[in-house]
C-alpha cells in the first residue's frame, strides 16, 4: 500500500511538473507569436501608409492638373462670351444710331407738327391747372372758415364740459377725503378701544395664570414638606426600632451569659 501511494504521488507530481512546463512553454510560444504578429502588423501599417501617401500625392497632382484645365477652359469660354457680347452691343448701338438718323431725316416735318401740338396741349393743361388751383384755393378758404367756426363751437362746448367735470371730480374727491377721514377716526377709536379691551383681558389672564402658578408652587412646596416630614418620621421610627431591637438583644445576651456563668 505504501509503495502504491508513493508511486501514485510521484506520478501526480510528475504530471503537475509536466503541465507547468507545458503551460510555460505555451505562454512563451503565445508571447512570441503575439510579438511576431505585432511586428508584421506594424510593418504592414508602415507599407500601407507609404502606399497611401504616394497614392494621395498622385491623386493631388492629378486633381491639380484637372482643376487647372477646368479653370483655363472656363476662363477662355467666359472671355470669348464677353468679347462676343461686347461686339453685339456695339453693333446694336451703331444700328440704333443709324436708324434714328434715317428716321429723323424722313419724319422731320411730321415731328415739328407733333412738337407744336404738344406745346398747345401743354398750354391748355397749364390753363386748366391754374383754374383748378384758383377754385381749390377759394373752396379751401371757405371750408377753412366753416370748419374754424365749427371747431370754435366744439372747443367751447368741450371746455365747458371739462370745467363741469373737473368741478364734479374735485367735489367727489373732497367728499371721499372727508369720508376717509371720518372712517379713519372711527377705525382708530375702535382700534384703541380694542387695544384697551385686549390689555384688560391680557392683564386678567396674566393675573389668573400667575395666581394659578403660585397656587401650584405652594401645593408643590406643601407636598415636598409633607414628604420630607413623613421621611423624617420613617427614619426616626426605623432608628427607634433598631435601638429597641439592639437593646433587647443585649439584654438577652446578658441573661444567657449570666445563665452560663451560673
Amino acid at each position: 500500500y505504501m509503495c502504491q501511494m508513493t508511486y501514485q504521488f510521484d506520478i501526480i507530481d510528475i504530471i503537475i511538473v509536466q503541465s507547468v512546463v507545458r503551460r510555460r512553454q505555451a505562454m512563451q510560444l503565445r508571447k512570441r507569436t503575439a510579438a511576431v504578429v505585432r511586428i508584421q502588423a506594424f510593418g504592414r501599417t508602415i507599407i500601407a501608409m507609404k502606399k497611401y501617401v504616394a497614392a494621395k500625392a498622385m491623386h493631388d497632382l492629378v486633381m491639380r492638373h484637372t482643376s487647372a484645365t477646368k479653370i483655363q477652359t472656363c476662363w477662355r469660354s467666359y472671355f470669348a462670351q464677353m468679347r462676343m457680347l461686347m461686339t453685339i452691343v456695339n453693333i446694336i448701338v451703331i444700328q440704333s444710331v443709324w436708324r434714328r438718323r434715317a428716321v429723323e431725316k424722313i419724319y422731320k416735318p411730321h415731328l415739328h407738327r407733333i412738337k407744336l401740338a404738344k406745346e398747345r396741349k401743354r398750354q391748355s393743361s397749364a390753363i386748366k391747372i391754374q383754374s383748378a388751383w384758383r377754385g381749390f384755393t377759394a373752396f379751401s378758404g371757405y371750408t377753412i372758415v366753416r370748419y374754424e367756426n365749427q371747431a370754435a363751437t366744439l372747443i367751447q362746448s368741450q371746455w365747458r364740459a371739462y370745467l363741469h367735470s373737473t368741478n364734479y371730480c374735485i367735489m367727489l374727491i373732497e367728499i371721499v377725503r372727508i369720508q376717509a377721514l371720518v372712517r379713519g377716526r372711527q377705525e382708530r377709536s375702535w382700534l384703541t378701544f380694542q387695544n384697551e379691551c385686549a390689555s384688560i383681558i391680557q392683564a386678567a389672564m396674566r393675573g389668573y395664570l400667575t395666581r394659578k402658578e403660585l397656587h401650584n408652587e405652594s401645593m408643590i412646596s406643601i407636598l415636598i414638606s409633607a414628604a420630607a416630614t413623613s421621611l423624617r418620621t420613617r427614619n426616626a421610627a426605623r432608628t427607634l426600632q433598631r435601638w429597641w431591637v439592639e437593646l433587647l438583644w443585649t439584654r438577652k445576651q446578658k441573661k444567657r451569659n449570666a445563665a452560663r456563668t451560673l
